[in-house]
């Protein structure tokens, strides 16, 4: 009897040690998970310790929020040196994989690389950028560093723009040709036709353009025309009225980028400067109306000024 007793009272302890334990563990802060973790990896060299750190970050840091928020906050105040060095070697490791190809949950461990200000991440990215895979990473960049999101949307218009002009033979003009006869090739590639191409990035950039009310320099201003005037009449409609808002920014620089441009690419402009309006338009599609050499684009000028003068009214 009193065995029994006992066998229960010892039950009812270890139950009540479990329960008591796991109340501890669950009311532990995301602060100290977040230094328990860290200093348990202060000194690790080998590759399986840092396999190991990998596989704990990702179900320890990653699928917890707030833990991840206080795992982001210590490494962005440089108070996790042993994690961050850890999470610098993995992406070193990563950056110098010759076929690298994304694999589950390194999204949100570049994305920490990335705040704790490490290169490599940065690196890892462009690469990915450059194989045309932008779009995988995209919001990762843009909870992470607002910087290199907008480089990163950036870098990815000059690449479309150069896949343009590169595969029409359509590189910019001496301002000395402006208004000269050239033979109109209207026949072009659109620019979905490109591996890189993707209409949600072009978005993106150019309501972050808008919104942050950024004036581009004429040679940003070239990337945008090149790919406004080689995309599809519906593309051209989608998103005009955001470039128009970009270049009443900028209107000088845009019209220097503009008198640059090959005939053909000029000919699909004229809608947008319509969009953009202002009396320096005006006074540059007069001039064309009047002293292109070429006569298709003298009419598209006459047109476009009609169309103008029929909003003002």
């Amino acid at each position: 009897m009193i065995n029994k007793k006992i066998i229960i009272l010892f039950s009812f302890l270890s139950l009540n040690a479990f329960a008591q334990d796991k109340t501890l563990k669950e009311n532990i802060s995301p602060q100290k998970k977040v230094t328990k973790l860290c200093n348990e990896f202060e000194t690790g060299k080998s590759f399986n310790y840092l396999k190991e750190f990998i596989e704990r970050i990702k179900n320890e840091v990653l699928l917890d929020e707030k833990v991840r928020a206080q795992f982001a906050k210590d490494l962005s105040n440089k108070k996790i040196k042993g994690c961050e060095n850890l999470l610098r070697e993995y992406v070193l490791n990563m950056a110098n994989k010759k076929d690298y190809e994304p694999q589950l949950g390194e999204q949100g461990l570049l994305s920490l690389a990335i705040i704790a200000g490490i290169p490599e991440a940065n690196n890892v990215i462009e690469k990915e950028i450059n194989e045309g895979r932008l779009s995988s990473w995209i919001d990762t960049l843009k909870s992470t560093d607002d910087k290199a999101y907008i480089k990163a949307l950036n870098n990815w218009v000059v690449k479309v723009a150069k896949a343009i002009r590169e595969s029409e033979n359509s590189s910019l003009s001496e301002i000395s040709e402006y208004g000269k006869i050239e033979n109109d090739n209207i026949d072009l590639k659109n620019p979905d036709k490109f591996r890189i191409w993707t209409p949600i990035l072009m978005n993106r950039y150019l309501v972050e353009n808008v919104k942050r009310k950024s004036k581009l320099t004429e040679e940003e201003f070239t990337n945008l025309n090149i790919i406004y005037g080689a995309s599809t009449t519906s593309y051209r409609e989608i998103f005009g009225d955001e470039i128009a808002k970009i270049a009443r920014n900028n209107v000088e620089k845009w019209i220097l980028s503009f008198r640059k441009e090959k005939a053909w690419v000029q000919f699909r402009l004229f809608p947008l400067m319509e969009m953009i309006g202002g009396g320096e338009i005006k006074r540059e599609i007069i001039w064309l109306s009047k002293n292109h050499q070429n006569e298709k684009m003298r009419d598209m000028a006459m047109s476009t000024l009609e169309k103008i003068a029929i909003k003002q009214r």
